[in-house]
């Protein structure tokens, strides 16, 4: 069969069936010396036009990629033989566009036995090819994203007898290693708290324990009880069996907490809305149906409170006479739902008492009215307490003199000031003589940026204020005033004095300043630590993929590789192994000095080769060949300081370190060393990035790290532990920092310990 018999083959029915948009249908020799035939699909797939026949199978090789050609040579040398060939590879297209192909052939024998002909069919699968490897990249992210969740999630057989995968969240929320469960799933038992332990027992190794959702506490090795909610799964093989369980479990311990809050908060309320003499209610917009009234009602009014459920507006019927019409029009008006009103009622008994009624809109999610709700007090004593204050207003200045609050007396309209008790003079530092003269005189103290809310809540109702603003002494002074007023009325309700009382409450509001300013240290530092962990699992990860490339190298290349390249691979692997080294000596180091473990051990050192080995310690870790300059003046030469070297190392190493880190590669580092009597300086220079104004308070916190940092990679740790070492000595550093000028540190350390 010759190629034009080919050619016939290919333009029939049967050759039709084998072309497709994927495929290349090819023959070739016994000997793949010569290609007998190959369809126009080979050209669309490989980018290339066959004209030469006589180029044979090894023409195939030009387009292969590098790293899978020599194991496609060895399969053709195989399909020689008469084996056949079922390979996955690359090509490179002339486009340079690379493209996964799949190419099956099997040799074509005569009646005798022999090779006749070799023929095959090259498929495009790149796109399967990709989908495949992001499947496998997309498994590596889910590993990962398990790996850092502080959520469990496992693997295991539906007896619970082998586990095969447990997430690292395991051990931060039950504080016990992985490893016990992979040698014994069910040892996460032994942590379950006794008074659970029969129920989560009963449902983990259980018939149904493959579909469970469960709440219990465990007792972690520290002593420490946490509340879980574990959940399982069954999965299902292609045959609907059970082979397998997923589970997830996570630490709600804080929402517990707040369950068991808001339930003990519930209980109280409920305690204290049924011995409280205060009248709470829920009911209709238009009081046409009460939802709850508390037991405070029959305390104060008499009554039951089953008769506000049976007839809504019987409170009504206990109105005193004189009130009745004013209290009917606002409570049945069109701001019924905002109602704050004073008024009598006449018990069943007789007697006669004062109530302040208050009223509240309700809305729903949509912002409609749909509740109305409401609070009463019994301010008859109040009340009488104003008469008498109005009969006796001698007694209420005896009284008001001798109190810590500014009291004062006024009319309505605040144009007259009847009375100030003197405490205004010490609060104030004004006389109230200038208060009297000008009742409104007070305002010239007020803080201009307060005078605002304070005019807008005496334009709401002066005679009953409550707001809290700041005023300026004429010294200077800030201080901050709570102040409220109120209504005092006569027999007809009408209003014709305001009692006033001004409170200064300075020291609450520095203290409420200094807990804000706490609580935002402590977010901070919360997304400090956070950062941190993330920064470190990078640093870690960095050097660890650096080791595994190497060892990729060196283990599948080796027989390849010169000498020289496999040093610098066993030289990479060195830098990487130091790198996490110094990386976690560092979080010990941290650790230790915050536990105060970290121990001052002074000696007397040379100074001269302390610095020099500490810039060879630094150029190595930082695997660079920038030079560090260093100066040492002539007092310093020769001498043994007594110092702590190690934490002098640790001093020197990190400022270099981070000298050399956030500098570009052409510029050079200086390091100068001096010697006094009582003192020894060091002076790290740069020419990097320098440090912004706002960073600089925050720069020896730990895990603090700048915001003009970028991807350049750090810990957080390393001005913390310098700051440490510079403590331990009793020493001080300061830094000068220009942006984009560079960084100067100095660190100066007494020699009399």
């Amino acid at each position: 069969m010759n190629i034009n018999d080919w050619q016939v083959l290919a333009n029939s029915p049967l050759g039709k069936l084998l072309e497709n948009n994927n495929q290349a249908f090819w023959v070739c020799s016994a000997d793949l010396s010569q290609i007998v035939y190959t369809s126009p699909t080979y050209e669309k797939i490989f980018g290339r036009q066959m004209t030469n026949f006589n180029e044979g199978a090894k023409s195939f090789l030009d387009a292969i990629y590098t790293e899978d050609k020599q194991r496609i040579d060895i399969a053709l040398q195989s399909l020689i033989q008469g084996t056949q060939l079922d390979e996955e590879y690359r090509i490179v297209r002339p486009d340079g566009q690379v493209r996964w192909i799949h190419n099956r052939a099997f040799a074509s024998l005569d009646i005798s036995g022999n090779i006749q002909y070799i023929t095959g069919i090259a498929e495009d699968v790149n796109d399967r090819k990709v989908a495949s490897l992001n499947l496998v990249a997309d498994k590596e992210k889910y590993l990962q994203l398990f790996d850092n969740l502080d959520v469990v999630f496992w693997v295991s057989d539906s007896s619970v007898s082998e586990c095969y995968y447990i997430s690292p969240g395991y051990e931060k929320i039950w504080g016990r290693s992985c490893a016990e469960i992979y040698a014994n799933p069910k040892s996460f038992g032994e942590s379950v708290h006794p008074d659970d332990r029969e129920r989560v027992f009963t449902a983990c190794f259980g018939e149904d324990n493959c579909g469970i959702e469960q709440e219990y506490r465990i007792i972690r090795p520290d002593g420490e009880v946490r509340w879980v909610r574990q959940r399982t799964k069954a999965l299902l093989n292609e045959n609907g069996q059970l082979y397998r369980q997923v589970g997830t479990a996570e630490d709600i311990t804080d929402k517990k907490m707040i369950e068991l809050a808001l339930k003990q908060s519930e209980q109280r309320f409920q305690q204290f809305a049924n011995n409280v003499d205060i009248v709470f209610w829920v009911c209709e917009p238009d009081a046409s149906k009460f939802y709850y009234i508390n037991p405070g009602y029959e305390k104060i009014w008499g009554k039951s409170c089953e008769d506000i459920y049976q007839n809504p507006r019987s409170f009504i019927e206990s109105v005193y006479p004189d009130d009745l019409e004013r209290i009917i029009a606002a409570a049945t008006g069109p701001n019924a739902c905002n109602m704050d009103e004073e008024y009598r009622i006449i018990r069943p008994d007789g007697a006669v008492r004062w109530v302040r009624d208050q009223t509240f809109p309700v809305y729903d999610e949509q912002g409609n009215l749909f509740r109305m709700a409401g609070i009463a007090f019994d301010i008859t004593e109040r009340k009488q307490a104003e008469t008498m204050l109005v009969q006796s207003s001698e007694q209420y200045r005896q009284l008001a003199e001798n109190i810590g609050h500014v009291s004062w007396l006024i009319t309505p309209d605040a144009s007259q000031v009847l009375y100030i008790s003197p405490n205004y003079e010490q609060v104030w530092g004004k006389s109230c003589a200038s208060l009297y003269e000008n009742s409104l005189s007070f305002i010239e103290s007020i803080l201009p940026e307060d005078k605002p809310k304070v005019f807008a809540a005496v334009e709401k109702d002066s005679t009953q204020m409550n707001v809290e603003y700041r005023i300026v002494r004429p010294n200077g002074t800030v201080r901050w005033i709570h102040a409220r007023t109120y209504p005092i009325q006569d027999s007809s309700g009408n209003t014709f004095r305001v009692v006033g009382i001004a409170e200064d409450i300075t020291l609450r509001k520095q203290a409420e300043e200094e807990t804000l300013i706490a609580l935002q240290r402590a977010r901070e530092l919360s997304d400090a630590k956070s950062n941190f962990i993330a920064n470190t699992s990078h640093e870690i990860r960095t050097p660890l993929a650096t080791i595994q490339s190497s060892i990729d190298m060196l283990q599948h290349y080796k027989d390849q590789l010169a000498e020289d390249k496999k040093e610098k691979h066993f030289q990479k692997i060195e830098a990487a192994v130091r790198r996490i080294t110094q990386i976690v000596q560092d979080i010990l180091l941290l650790s230790e000095a915050e536990a105060n473990a970290l121990q001052f051990q002074p000696c007397s050192t040379d100074i001269a080769k302390l610095c020099s080995d500490a810039i060879a310690m630094v150029v190595s870790f930082t695997d660079t060949q920038r030079n560090v300059e260093l100066f040492i003046s002539e007092n310093a030469v020769n001498q043994a300081p007594v110092i702590d070297p190690k934490l002098v190392t640790y001093i020197i190493t990190n400022l270099l370190d981070n000298a050399l880190k956030y500098s570009n590669e052409d510029s050079k580092v200086k390091f100068s060393v001096d010697f006094t009597q009582n003192q020894l300086t060091f002076v790290v220079k740069d020419k990097g990035i320098g440090i912004n104004n706002e960073d600089l308070p925050y720069i020896f916190d730990s895990f603090y790290r700048a915001n003009n940092i970028g991807n350049i990679g750090g810990t957080g740790l390393g001005l913390a532990i310098v700051k440490q070492c510079v403590d331990l000595h009793k020493g001080e550093i300061t830094v000068n920092s220009d942006i984009a000028n560079g960084t100067t540190f100095t660190v100066t350390l007494p020699l009399s310990h």
